[in-house]
């Protein structure tokens, strides 16, 4: 499984099978404005198949469902009681 960085530095592209064949996952990081959450950087996985491979029919629904990840900021847990 090989994986190379973008020229721009903005995605992250994972060989699933071998280099140039079957499935490529693509991770980016990128500046989006989804309808009821405000504009924010998300971590947007795609799953890219070469056009000389028929492998999505047969083996796509392994990846689903691939959705948008957002940093979540962590809260220091209150154990306190007043």
């Amino acid at each position: 499984m090989s994986a190379q960085l973008d020229y721009y530095e903005t995605s992250l592209e994972v060989d699933l099978w071998t280099h140039s064949s079957g499935f490529r996952l693509s991770l980016l990081y990128d500046w989006i404005e989804l309808r009821h959450k405000p504009p924010q950087y998300y971590l947007v996985p795609a799953l890219v198949q070469f056009a000389q491979d028929d492998f999505s029919s047969k083996y796509g629904h392994l990846f689903e469902p691939l959705q948008y990840y957002e940093l979540v900021e962590s809260k220091k847990a209150d154990n306190t009681r007043p």
